[in-house]
């Protein structure tokens, strides 16, 4: 998925064309889709309520961003046309640098846009029945009162575990590359820090 996130220690993650690639928040969802999944430009459009030529413009910009890239070309059953099919090549992260170059709407729009597919995300394993299977996943709510020093505590272990995170992804695919037998399943990990509105008691 899509992560806002401070500075890393893996600077190869990070690209600057990230920050042109967001500035949408269209292609900011495409590049959420994409990163798990390969798709063409007529089913995103399908799946996001949006014009196909709409999307085909945010597919070329991202395409020519280098961010993602043209995996398939399959003909389309009884047309002439054929369906172009695309993937991210990159996992889309932002440093705080990156975070700085937007101005409030592009940082909204990627804010509004992890939240959007992370609804969706919940809904379609609700709707699928899937959430509780296996049911030792992991689902709570932390209520917090922190200081400033406790703010960045907080990023920094969040931070830590999005790197571990992609530390297990990239385990599974050295596995699986090995072993094609392995059972793998789609999973999703949400995770979100905000500030709260201040209550009288909380002051």
């Amino acid at each position: 998925m899509t992560s806002a996130r401070r500075r890393l220690p893996t600077p190869h993650l990070i690209d600057p064309r990230l920050a042109t690639a967001v500035a949408h928040p269209t292609r900011v969802h495409l590049l959420a889709i994409l990163d798990v999944r390969t798709a063409s430009p007529k089913e995103l459009a399908e799946e996001l309520g949006e014009r196909i030529n709409n999307v085909g413009y945010h597919i070329k910009v991202l395409r020519d961003l280098d961010c993602i890239e043209l995996v398939e070309e399959r003909p389309t059953q009884g047309s002439r046309v054929t369906e172009h099919f695309y993937k991210a090549n990159r996992v889309p992260l932002l440093d705080q640098d990156i975070w700085d170059q937007l101005d409030a709407n592009g940082k909204w729009a990627v804010v509004t846009s992890i939240m959007r597919v992370s609804s969706q995300d919940l809904n379609e394993s609700f709707a699928a029945g899937v959430f509780m299977d296996p049911d030792d996943n992991h689902l709570s709510r932390t209520p917090l009162i922190v200081d400033g020093e406790g703010w960045e505590e907080v990023t920094t272990i969040l931070d830590e575990a999005l790197e571990r995170l992609f530390d297990v992804r990239e385990n599974v695919s050295k596995r699986t590359q090995k072993d094609a037998g392995i059972a793998t399943m789609p999973i999703k990990v949400q995770m979100f820090q905000f500030r709260s509105p201040s209550r009288k008691k909380d002051a």
